[in-house]
């Protein structure tokens, strides 16, 4: 695609010209330009509201008028006009001021008509690129999925993106385990652009646990701020060990009380707050669960509180 040359349009498309139409003329057409500050505005004193819209357009204009003074609402059309050897592309803001008259300024969007096509185009090419990643890539406003590809769906078990389109991302979530991720989106809704990486427990449409690595960046698009996430499964213990070796009759009622409040989300500090232990008793604690039960990180914690009932999914 070729971008639009940087020539001007004519003196009387620019934003600074206006037109005023009194309420109830049966000829609008015909108003006069009523001014203009730029430069070039003073070699068209003349210039007629029909010298600016197209023929074919004029009966469209000239009805936008009659409800714009009606409704009492601004009113808009586009139209495009050849300008030298270029086709340029303009809007017209038809706005009503309260006192029986009507303003109409004149914009050339031409640029902004080649931007939109561009992030069209980008954005399909994108998609293509994205639908056809091994790796599992999810695009999110406000903490809700707009866009999941097929690696994103299989990943967390699910058949088809409405399942998960509109969602929040805090549902993939356990919820004892969203602090890191509610930290985030806040992070995001203040404007954050920052990458952001980070491992987290997740929840498959199944119910089941999975660890998962992170990596988040954002972007703004026509004002909106959206965040493009790539997620990979991350290491994890496999699941069928922990029931083999490790019962939960293995594990003394303070064990049991110290996992539970893990997988809850709470640190070991806050575990010797809420059991009113010292830390070092509910760091030992953490320390001898971590061994007898075969487990190298807290997500597998939680997992295994999960998977022996202490506490919900």
């Amino acid at each position: 695609m070729q971008e639009p040359t940087p020539d001007p349009a004519p003196p009387f498309f620019l934003p600074d010209v206006v037109f005023i139409v009194e309420k109830g003329d049966r000829h609008p057409q015909s108003t006069r330009m009523a001014g203009v500050t730029h430069a070039g505005g003073a070699d068209l004193p003349g210039t007629m509201l029909m010298d600016v819209v197209p023929d074919d357009l004029m009966p469209l204009c000239c009805r936008l008028i009659t409800e714009a003074f009606h409704v009492q609402r601004q009113q808009v059309f586009e139209f495009q006009r050849q300008v030298k050897e270029e086709v340029r592309e303009y809007e017209a803001l038809l706005t009503p001021c309260g006192t029986g008259q009507l303003f109409i300024t004149f914009s050339d969007i031409t640029r902004r008509k080649w931007s939109e096509l561009w992030i069209s185009e980008s954005e399909a090419h994108f998609r293509s690129i994205f639908e056809a990643s091994p790796v599992a890539i999810s695009v999110t406003s406000e903490g809700v999925h707009v866009f999941v590809n097929p690696a994103y769906i299989r990943l967390f078990g699910y058949e088809h993106d409405s399942e998960l389109l509109g969602r929040s991302v805090l549902d993939m979530v356990p919820s004892g385990h969203r602090n890191v991720l509610e930290e985030v989106l806040q992070k995001r809704s203040a404007g954050d652009r920052g990458i952001a990486s980070f491992g987290i427990l997740a929840l498959r449409k199944d119910s089941s646990l999975l660890q998962v690595n992170v990596s988040s960046s954002a972007y703004e698009r026509l004002g909106r701020l959206y965040s493009i996430a790539h997620v990979q499964p991350g290491e994890s213990d496999p699941p069928r060990t922990w029931s083999g070796g490790h019962h939960l009759d293995s594990l003394s009622h303070r064990q049991r009380e110290v996992l539970r409040l893990i997988a809850e989300g709470q640190s070991t500090k806050q575990v010797a707050a809420t059991l009113g232990i010292s830390f070092k008793t509910a760091d030992t604690h953490r320390s001898n669960l971590m061994q007898k039960l075969n487990a190298h990180e807290t997500a597998t914690l939680v997992r295994l509180a999960v998977h022996f009932g202490l506490v919900e999914p």
